[in-house]
């Protein structure tokens, strides 16, 4: 069905081959008279009526599934790119995540734009045959308007975070180079001293402890500096 039946021309070709078939059966007589037999057709008629009339309501009922489905597609994709769009990045694995999906959202777009000509025209020859269409066309359109405009301000927000990361990447190196600077003047200020270790067997232990702080504290500045590199 969904192979034979895409676009609003699949339907009303078929829709069309009823009501022709019903031109015909009108044209039958209403009575045959066979020798001296007259035998009435209306109960050929009603059932060909019937069978036309149950093909044109099934015809009708795909037309307005197909739309249907196609809308709640596009809704879910609406529902997630909404989701995507509407995060603000943190860092810089989140920022390239965030560009890597606005290049995909973008790709889908076309895609999608398509879809949705495709079942406007469907839903124009379903209120023309079936008196009304799919009531949540209207919405959807609201959705694609709301997507078009953040799918533009979505490229705008990742700029404006690569700014604020990068600001937050230099305080942070001038921070790291600041405790390096006090670490290496402690150090200095503070390292055991050759003489007081051969002599004091407290003052080795204390040499141990402080030399384990002050690695510590180095592998902590050098895990934060590699973090921001």
């Amino acid at each position: 069905m969904d192979e034979r039946f895409t676009g609003d021309a699949d339907w009303e070709a078929q829709i069309k081959l009823p009501k022709g078939k019903g031109r015909e059966a009108e044209k039958l007589p209403s009575e045959i008279k066979l020798e001296c037999i007259l035998v009435t057709t209306s109960a050929v008629w009603n059932a060909i009526d019937d069978m036309l009339q149950r093909l044109f309501d099934t015809l009708v009922w795909t037309l307005r599934h197909s739309i249907n489905t196609q809308i709640q597609t596009i809704g879910q994709f609406f529902s997630q790119a909404v989701t995507v769009l509407s995060s603000r990045p943190q860092s810089i694995d989140e920022i390239v995540d965030a560009d890597r999906k606005h290049t995909e959202f973008g790709r889908s777009k076309k895609e999608m734009k398509e879809m949705m000509s495709i079942i406007d025209e469907k839903n124009r020859l379903l209120r023309s045959i079936g008196g009304s269409g799919a009531e949540q066309l209207l919405a959807t359109m609201q959705q694609w308007e709301e997507f078009e405009l953040m799918l533009d301000s979505h490229q705008i927000m990742i700029r404006e975070q690569v700014g604020v990361l990068k600001s937050n990447v230099s305080k942070n190196i001038k921070m790291l180079t600041d405790e390096a600077e006090k670490l290496f003047a402690r150090w200095n200020q503070f390292k055991p001293k050759n003489e007081k270790l051969s002599e004091d067997r407290d003052a080795v232990l204390s040499a141990i402890e402080f030399i384990k702080e002050k690695r510590l504290q180095f592998n902590e500045l050098q895990a934060s500096r590699e973090k921001i590199s």
